[in-house]
C-alpha cells in the first residue's frame, strides 16, 4: 500500500500544482484584463476632457477651465478631475518620475498607481494641455476599490472552484489507486511472503492487461519453473543419497572381509572355552550338583554372551539403512569401533581414552555412520605400522571453532583422535588424502574412497576433519562433531 500511497499523494500534489497555476494564471488575466480596461477609459475620457478644458481656456482663460473641470466632480464618485501644475506641492514634478514627465511633455498620457491611506489603492492619470505657455496638466484620480473587491471575488470564486476540482479529483485518484494499484500489490506482496515460506502452489490471478498483471504472470511462471526446479532436485538429491549410501555401504562390506579373519579368531576363543568347559560337565570331571557345574554354567554363558554382542556389532555394521540421527553417546559409538577393529590381528593394540564426565559426550549423530568413520581411521592406522604399536583413541568435549567453510557457528564440540606412531604421511599427500580416488598404500591395498567417505560424512553432521602427520613419527587425525544440547 506504500507505492498506491505515494502515487496518490503525488497525483494529488501535481493536481493542486496545476490548479494553483492554473488559478494564479486566471486572477493575473483577469487583474490585466480590468487594468487595460481602466487605461482605455481613462484615455477616450481624457481626450473629452481635455478638448472640454482646451477650448474653455483658450475662449475665457485659466481660472475658468479649471473651475470647469473642478465643477466635474461628484461627491462620493470613484472618478475626481483637477489641475495638476509641473512644480509646486502636489504637481507633476512630484508625482512622476522623469521618464514619465518626458512623456508628458511629448504630449502621451501617463498613468501612476499609488496606495492612499484613506482611499486605499488609487490611479492617477496625467493629460497634456495643448494650449501656449501652459506647464501643467489636467489630472484624474480614480479608486480602484471595485477593481480590488472584483479581484477578491475572482480570486475566491477560483479558490472555492480549485477546491471542489482537487477534492472531486483526489478521491477518483484515491479511488483509483486502492482499486488498481494498492489491492493488486497487496496480492502480489502477500503472495511473495508465501513463496519465500516455500509454498509455491497458491498463485495469484490479477485481471487485465497492465503492468501488474504482467508481472503477477512471470510470478506465476517464476513458481512453475521453481517448482519443476524443487522436483528435479529432489529426485537427483535422493539419486545422489542413495548412490553414496551405496558406497558407504560397499566400503562398510570391504572393512567387514578385512575384519572376517579377525573375528573368526576372535570366535575361536570363547567356542574353545566354552566347548572345554561342556566336556568337563558331560565326562563327570566335574561332579553333578557341585558348585564347580554351577561356575562352568555362568563362564559357558559369559562367553556366549561375548560372541553373540560381537555377532550383534558386526551384522549394526554390515546392514544397509537410511540415515538415522539421534541425541547418541560418542564415546559408546568409538567403543563399539574399537571391538569391531581390534580384533584384525595386528601386532598393534588399540587404547581408548574418554572424558571423565560422561555426561558432557552427547551428540546428534548417525552411529552406523559415526561407526563407520571410527573404523575407517582406525584401520588406517593399524595399516600405518606394520610393526606393531600402540593406537591411542581420545574422545572429549571441546571449545572449538570451525574452519572456513563449515557453517556451524563455533561452540562446543566432540573431538574424537585417532593418534598412532606409523610411518606418516608426506606433506604434500597430506593436502589430498580426502580425494576420492587418492591412496598411498600399495597397488590392490586400497580404493581410495576410505577417507573420502569419511570426510562426507563429517561434513554431514556439521563438523570437520583437522589431519596432521609426520613421516616417521605418526599421524593424528581429529574429527570434530557439534555437541547436543546435554554435552553444551
Amino acid at each position: 500500500m506504500r507505492v498506491a500511497l505515494k502515487f496518490v499523494l503525488a497525483m494529488v500534489l501535481v493536481l493542486v500544482l496545476i490548479r494553483l497555476i492554473d488559478g494564479a494564471l486566471t486572477v493575473r488575466h483577469e487583474t490585466a484584463r480590468l487594468n487595460a480596461a481602466i487605461e482605455r477609459d481613462a484615455e477616450l475620457l481624457g481626450r473629452i476632457m481635455t478638448n472640454s478644458v482646451r477650448n474653455a481656456w483658450l475662449a475665457d482663460g485659466r481660472d475658468s477651465a479649471i473651475d470647469l473641470l473642478e465643477g466635474m466632480n461628484v461627491e462620493g464618485h470613484p472618478l475626481q478631475f483637477g489641475w495638476s501644475p509641473l512644480e509646486g506641492s502636489g504637481g507633476a514634478v512630484e508625482r512622476l518620475d522623469d521618464e514619465s514627465l518626458e512623456e508628458l511633455q511629448q504630449g502621451r498620457m501617463v498613468g501612476k498607481r499609488t496606495h492612499h491611506s484613506e482611499k486605499g489603492e488609487v490611479q492617477y492619470f496625467f493629460f497634456p494641455l495643448d494650449v501656449p505657455d501652459v506647464e501643467g496638466a489636467i489630472r484624474m484620480t480614480e479608486t480602484l476599490e471595485d477593481r480590488s473587491r472584483h479581484i477578491r471575488h475572482a480570486l475566491v470564486r477560483e479558490i472555492i472552484g480549485g477546491g471542489i476540482v482537487v477534492l472531486v479529483s483526489s478521491t477518483a485518484v484515491i479511488l483509483l489507486g486502492v482499486v488498481a494499484i494498492g489491492r493488486p500489490l497487496s496480492q502480489l506482496r502477500e503472495r511473495i511472503r508465501i513463496i519465500g515460506e516455500g509454498d509455491l502452489s497458491n498463485r495469484p490471478t490479477l485481471r487485465g492487461r497492465d503492468e501488474l498483471s504482467t508481472l503477477s504472470e512471470g510470478l506465476n511462471e517464476m513458481c512453475a519453473s521453481l517448482s519443476a526446479s524443487r522436483r528435479r532436485e529432489r529426485a537427483e538429491a535422493e539419486k545422489r543419497i542413495s548412490a553414496m549410501e551405496q558406497v558407504r555401504h560397499m566400503d562398510r562390506l570391504t572393512t567387514i572381509g578385512r575384519l572376517a579373519s579377525g573375528i573368526a579368531h576372535e570366535l575361536g576363543t570363547p567356542l574353545n572355552v566354552i566347548a572345554g568347559r561342556t566336556e568337563m560337565i558331560s565326562d563327570g570331571t566335574v561332579p553333578p550338583g557341585s558348585g564347580e557345574v554351577i561356575e562352568n554354567a555362568r563362564t559357558i554363558k559369559s562367553q556366549a554372551d561375548r560372541m553373540t554382542t560381537i555377532i550383534r556389532h558386526l551384522l549394526d555394521f554390515a546392514r544397509q539403512r537410511s540415515p538415522r540421527r539421534a541425541e547418541a553417546d560418542a564415546a559408546e559409538v568409538v567403543r563399539h569401533a574399537v571391538e569391531l577393529v581390534n580384533c584384525l590381528g595386528y601386532e598393534a593394540q588399540v587404547r581408548l581414552e574418554t572424558d571423565e564426565d560422561a555426561s558432557s559426550l552427547t551428540a546428534e549423530m548417525d552411529p552406523v555412520q559415526i561407526q563407520q568413520v571410527m573404523t575407517n581411521l582406525i584401520e588406517n592406522a593399524l595399516q600405518a605400522m606394520p610393526e606393531g604399536g600402540e593406537v591411542v583413541v581420545t574422545v572429549r568435549s571441546v571449545t572449538a571453532r570451525p574452519p572456513e567453510g563449515v557453517s556451524t557457528p563455533a561452540g562446543r564440540f566432540i573431538e574424537i583422535a585417532v593418534v598412532d606412531q606409523g610411518v606418516g604421511i608426506a606433506e604434500q599427500e597430506l593436502k589430498h588424502i580426502f580425494d576420492p580416488f587418492f591412496t598411498t598404500k600399495e597397488v590392490g591395498e586400497g580404493t581410495g574412497l576410505g577417507l573420502s567417505i569419511t570426510y562426507g560424512i563429517v561434513r554431514e553432521h556439521g563438523g570437520w576433519i583437522d589431519a596432521d602427520s609426520e613421516v616417521g613419527k605418526g599421524s593424528r587425525f581429529a574429527v570434530y562433531i557439534p555437541a547436543g544440547e546435554s554435552g553444551k
